[in-house]
């Protein structure tokens, strides 16, 4: 099998392929245990040799695959020598399914600058030595300056040049393979981003005390990158660019903590628990603490203005607020950020989760639900009540030791779409779900 040079699409249909053959029963059983083999090449910039050259080595191995990654894990890091020199030794091989077991990619970064970031892929074969050049491109360097509207150092501040493509992406084979970059700009406003690949990229600025801002190539300003009504910029291998001057605006609001305490409805204080500061209305504005051994939290983090929300999730769905659909999570105590200021006291006790065992009935015109429910932390058979609500027909049943049944009747039809909202108890979290029993 030949390196193949392609992209995060090719190498799934790889492995797609050899589960399918699996599946259909067809793959040839797992070869024994790996051998090892040599890789070794030059690495040349313009046909000339790239002393002490990065070179990493990355590997996926097939036989571990997992249907939703295929990334690749660094497993060896060497430099070139004087002569664009490199090898890997006892490299692991062998087959595995009429495949190579193992499949590599070497990464190659100039150090100097002046080549651009490279990736190849290739096979290693077990007892032998597999020789794989790698000619680097020459690298784009991309100039400019930046000052502060607050007149502040613009050491501060850092350029970020982003490929379209990992932009793009979710979930990329390995964030490194592609070609980004963040840069700080020097104390005169100047900054120089290199070793960059030809592409397309987003240019970005942002600091400490400012927000993100794009730079916008048709007015050559700083836009917010949400709204941004210019093009991405297109750079060719090789070429040196300098970006006219801009001036960051977008001053990030002030310094906002705010700390509190998780315990349990006993008052014993809770480790572990994830704790999200959010703006409401306004998506993913705050951010997230864990709970100590203490059972306390503090979050700090530039906060604008307005009301927020703290919610605690527990990893493990032990513990719970209120239980939503499997994760123990829940919204309490909302408070107003006016500029920089300290919250305390954003307690909270959480109650234990439930394991939940459901069983149905129904027909035409009924449908009869019961549940089996245990406490999650002591196993305990919780009371309280359960509530059905389908087609605007309503009925609430008392629990009793973790049991209860509810029948609904008059629906119409014999397919029921059920809502069952479970009222919880002083240290049991209630739930909320939907069924569509069928």
């Amino acid at each position: 099998m030949k390196p193949r040079h392609t992209s995060r699409a090719a190498l799934a249909a790889i492995v797609l392929s050899v589960v399918a053959l699996v599946l259909a029963g067809l793959a040839s059983p797992a070869s024994a245990a790996a051998s090892t083999g040599t890789l070794k090449g030059v690495v040349t910039l313009s046909g000339s040799p790239v002393k002490n050259a990065k070179v990493q080595l990355y590997t996926h191995l097939r036989s571990e695959f997992d249907d939703s990654s295929f990334a690749y894990d660094r497993v060896k890091t060497v430099s070139t020598d004087s002569k664009g020199r490199y090898s890997f030794n006892g490299v692991k091989s062998g087959t595995w399914n009429g495949g190579p077991k193992y499949l590599y990619a070497v990464l190659v970064t100039d150090r100097s600058g002046k080549g651009a970031k490279t990736l190849r892929y290739v096979d290693v074969k077990k007892g032998r030595t597999t020789t794989r050049k790698v000619g680097l491109k020459p690298a784009v360097i991309l100039t400019g300056s930046v000052a502060r509207s607050d007149g502040g150092s613009p050491a501060e501040l850092v350029v970020n040049v982003s490929s379209n493509e990992t932009r793009n992406d979710t979930d990329p084979l390995n964030q490194e393979f592609y070609p980004d970059s963040t840069t700080p700009v020097r104390s005169n406003g100047t900054f120089t981003v290199e070793g960059l690949a030809a592409g397309e990229f987003q240019v970005v600025v942002k600091g400490d005390a400012y927000l993100a801002q794009c730079y916008d190539f048709d007015t050559s300003t700083l836009e917010e990158c949400r709204n941004r009504p210019g093009t991405d910029i297109v750079l060719k291998a090789g070429e040196r660019r300098t970006l006219a001057p801009v001036v960051a605006t977008k001053v990030a609001p002030p310094v906002a903590t705010v700390t509190g305490k998780v315990t349990d409805t006993t008052g014993r204080s809770l480790k572990g628990v994830e704790v999200t500061v959010r703006q409401i209305g306004k998506g993913q504005v705050g951010g997230a603490a864990v709970t100590r051994s203490s059972g306390r939290f503090s979050y700090k983090g530039r906060l604008p203005a307005g009301t927020y929300a703290v919610r605690y999730d527990d990893p493990k769905h032990v513990w719970a607020s209120q239980y939503r659909g499997g994760g123990a999570q829940s919204v309490s105590r909302t408070f107003e950020i006016v500029g920089g200021e300290t919250i305390r006291g954003v307690d909270d006790e959480l109650k234990s989760s439930t394991n939940n065992q459901m069983t149905y009935k129904s027909g035409r015109g009924f449908i009869e639900m019961t549940f089996s429910l245990t406490r999650r932390v002591s196993g305990g058979r919780p009371s309280g009540t359960m509530t059905l609500t389908s087609d605007g027909t309503s009925q609430t049943a008392v629990v009793r030791k973790g049991k209860v049944t509810v029948r609904l009747t008059g629906l119409p039809g014999s397919r029921h779409e059920v809502h069952a909202a479970y009222s919880g108890t002083s240290n049991t979290a209630g739930f909320t779900r939907s069924f569509s029993p069928r």
